[in-house]
């Protein structure tokens, strides 16, 4: 699993900076422009979901590093 490797800042060009970080046994996502903390889940290594409503965050890999995620139309690029 890729968690650790998921963590960081990131950026949504159109909305602004978000911040993925584990939480117990799962990943948190905070960002001012949400307002809260939603919590994602891990279906494989390059899907997660949310906890409260089953959207998914989908991950771009390659060689082992996360460039981004997509979510909702969004894409969201790796600062960190």
């Amino acid at each position: 699993m890729l968690i650790p490797l998921n963590i960081g800042q990131y950026i949504i060009d159109e909305l602004g900076e978000l911040n993925i970080f584990k939480t117990e046994d799962h990943l948190g996502v905070y960002a001012e422009f949400i307002g809260d903390t939603v919590h994602i889940l891990a279906e494989n290594d390059s899907v997660f979901f949310d906890e409260d409503d089953g959207t998914p965050f989908r991950f771009t890999l390659e060689n082992d590093s996360v460039l981004g995620f997509s979510v909702q139309g969004f894409t969201a690029n790796r600062l960190k």
